[in-house]
């Protein structure tokens, strides 16, 4: 008998993967946690039954969500990440010399655990002398962070269970105050087609807190059916600004200088309901910059 995991887009649509074995199923205090071999994907990270990487193109969504914040901003030497326990995101912030420090913080020490175990790149991602790891929620957090930030990396599951805290309007003021002035938060934001409602809702609660707002596309087939999205909130400079010298030294398989810059154009249907959410927004109550 075939077994396949099952991901749901929404109620009408299913995406469908053959495991070829399950080698790890667990329930830790927060969720259950399995890994799966595909056999189209290779070795899967699941949390609730919800893929959230797989070896065959983690590189894409981990290149995405560091790479473009990272060569935009002038010096990124403090850098936060909020979940990120599979160690992806750690793996391609450790191609920037410049970063100084890492923090990572992870509400499930078991999530980090079995990650070190079961997938390739965790264990060396984990092992980067910068980093400092903090198995904490992430929001309560940013209520009192042991220092103020260039970058904050949300790499969080889908805004449900232990991730929901971190889509409110509560965590993004939080992470404005943890900034450095000119510093930049990014989060994944979901599929363009599936999860309109909550890019949009990204887009309105981060304009309330910073200057500029801009959402940006990458292909990440197990992810969604269509584009996957990621929004750069800055108090300072223009995410979609790249540093060309620093993007060429970076060894990566999805990310490029022109790929940075082709990001941000968005279908005109999106660029639209985006513009519209943004309108309806209050101007920045604290932020610096412009919306240009």
């Amino acid at each position: 008998m075939q077994a396949w995991l099952v991901e749901r887009e929404d109620a009408a649509t299913r995406v469908q993967f053959r495991v070829r074995r399950v080698l790890h199923r667990e329930r830790s205090p927060y969720q259950t946690i399995s890994v799966v071999e595909l056999e189209s994907m290779g070795r899967a990270l699941v949390l609730d039954d919800a893929i959230q990487v797989t070896e065959r193109d983690a590189f894409v969504y981990h290149e995405m969500l560091v790479h473009v914040p990272a060569c935009a901003h002038p010096r990124p030497r403090r850098v936060l990440v909020v979940g990120g326990g599979d160690g992806g995101t750690l793996l391609e912030l450790a191609r920037h010399p410049e970063v100084e420090r890492i923090d990572l913080v992870e509400i499930d020490r078991r999530v980090v655990e079995v990650s070190r175990r079961f997938l390739p790149w965790a264990e060396a991602a984990f092992s980067d002398p910068r980093l400092t790891l903090h198995y904490a929620d992430g929001a309560r957090f940013l209520e009192r962070p042991p220092s103020r930030f260039d970058l904050i990396l949300v790499d969080a599951p889908d805004p449900v269970g232990p991730g929901e805290a971190l889509f409110g309007d509560a965590f993004y003021e939080a992470a404005l105050r943890a900034l450095q002035p000119g510093g930049m938060l990014v989060t994944q934001s979901g599929s363009i087609w599936f999860q309109s409602p909550l890019l949009a809702a990204i887009n309105r609660r981060l304009a309330r807190w910073f200057g500029r707002v801009h959402t940006y596309l990458a292909s990440v087939p197990t992810y969604s059916i269509g584009p996957w999205s990621f929004t750069v909130g800055s108090s300072g400079p223009d995410p979609r600004a790249v540093d060309a010298a620093r993007a060429r030294r970076l060894a990566t398989r999805y990310y490029t200088a022109e790929v940075h810059r082709a990001a941000f154009v968005l279908p005109r249907f999106v660029q639209q309901q985006l513009d519209e959410a943004i309108r309806a927004t209050p101007r920045p109550l604290r932020a610096a910059g412009t919306r240009a």
